[in-house]
């Protein structure tokens, strides 16, 4: 089998700091940001919500972003990604635009599931300020040889420890 190697850019795809506090139906975590590129914060989300799938899964199954029900907030320039009117947008302080710097808070609320499937609600903010608010689906499968469980259920579980822990 051939190897398909993926760079990102990033020296390291763990992009959470530290996990804050995990319940059964709610992580929430830190991200410190020290570069302007707007769609990390789009996968740090992601990233919270699937850490607690794994979480909720004992680290039985593997955990990936399915979907974007719909993610608004920022906007980054040139990506076709905006700002869209769903449910209520005047109760947050959205900034449009704005070069992310320093600690954003992210919120993964479970506000559904099946025995595949979760959707989740998450939020991003800075200090008072929103920054997005989004729904996402995460789904689950076993592992297999593409997603081998003695690499990467080790790997979850020692990196989901390390980041609670701080």
């Amino acid at each position: 089998m051939e190897t398909i190697e993926i760079r990102s850019g990033l020296n390291d795809f763990l992009l959470l700091d530290r996990i804050l506090e995990c319940k059964e139906n709610k992580l929430e975590a830190e991200k410190y940001f020290s570069c302007p590129e707007q769609y990390l914060l789009l996968e740090s989300c992601a990233q919270a919500a699937a850490f607690h799938v794994r979480y909720l899964c004992d680290f039985d199954r593997h955990a990936f972003l399915l979907k974007i029900k719909y993610f608004q907030g920022l906007t980054v320039p040139g990506s076709g990604f905006q700002v869209e009117d769903h449910e209520n947008p005047e109760r947050y302080n959205y900034t449009q635009g704005l070069e992310i710097q320093g600690r954003v808070d992210i919120s993964a609320e479970k506000i559904s599931s099946s025995q595949t499937t979760f959707a989740y609600q998450v939020l991003a903010w800075q200090g008072e300020e929103v920054l997005v608010r989004g729904e996402l689906l995460i789904g689950t499968t076993e592992y297999n040889q593409d997603l081998p469980e003695d690499r990467l259920r080790p790997y979850y579980r020692e990196a989901f420890a390390c980041l609670l822990s701080g």
